[in-house]
C-alpha cells in the first residue's frame, strides 16, 4: 500500500513539475532547470513526453525544446518514441519550433527504415517550398543528408533539391548546411 502512494506521490510531483514549468515564461534558464529535471526523474521524462504527443500546441512548443535538448545528449531516452516523433513531425501546420527541435532529435537518432523515408521526403518538401523558418530548412538538410549518404541513389535528387533553393533564401546557415553537405 505504501509503495502505491509513493508511486501515485511521484506522479503527482510529476505533472506539478510539468505543470509549473509551463506556466513559466519560456527562457534558456527555465527550460536547463527543466532538462536537469526531466534527466533526474523518468516519471517526468514520461509525462512531458506524452504531453508532446497530446497536449495542445501551445504546450507542445514549450515542452519539445528542453525535451530535444535532452535527446540530443542522451539519444537513448527518445529511442522508444521515434515511430510517435516521427508522425508529430509530419502533422501538417504543426509550431515551427515543434519542427526544428524533432529535426535536432533525428539527427543523433539511428531511425528506422519506415522512419528514414517519411523524415526525407518531409526534409526535402521542408527545404524545396523554403516556408518554414531557416533553423528548421537548415537542420533538414542536415538530416536529408545522413539518409541520403545510407542510400546513394537518392544523391541526385538531394541534390537537385539544393539547387532548387531560391538565392534570396541562401541565408548563411543554409549556405554552409548546403556546403557541407555537398562536399562530401
Amino acid at each position: 500500500m505504501l509503495i502505491s502512494n509513493s508511486r501515485c506521490f511521484n506522479i503527482s510531483m510529476a505533472s506539478q513539475i510539468l505543470t509549473d514549468f509551463l506556466a513559466r515564461p519560456q527562457s534558456k534558464l527555465n527550460c536547463l532547470a527543466f532538462e536537469k529535471r526531466l534527466l533526474a526523474d523518468p516519471k517526468l521524462m514520461k509525462e512531458a513526453l506524452g504531453l508532446l504527443f497530446k497536449g495542445n500546441r501551445r504546450e507542445q512548443q514549450l515542452v519539445v525544446w528542453p525535451i530535444a535538448n535532452v535527446a540530443v545528449k542522451f539519444p537513448e531516452l527518445v529511442v522508444n518514441h521515434l515511430d510517435k516523433l516521427t508522425d508529430l513531425f509530419l502533422v501538417k501546420g504543426s509550431h515551427p519550433a515543434i519542427k526544428r527541435n524533432l529535426l535536432r532529435i533525428f539527427e543523433v537518432s539511428i531511425l528506422t527504415e519506415r522512419d528514414k523515408v517519411k523524415i526525407l521526403d518531409e526534409c526535402l518538401t521542408l527545404i524545396s517550398q523554403c516556408k518554414e523558418p531557416v533553423a528548421s530548412i537548415a537542420f533538414a538538410i542536415t538530416v536529408a543528408k545522413q539518409i541520403v549518404d545510407e542510400y546513394p541513389e537518392l544523391l541526385n535528387e538531394f541534390q537537385l533539391t539544393m539547387e532548387r533553393i531560391p538565392k534570396e533564401q541562401m541565408t548563411p546557415a543554409i549556405r554552409v548546411r548546403i556546403k557541407r553537405a555537398l562536399k562530401k
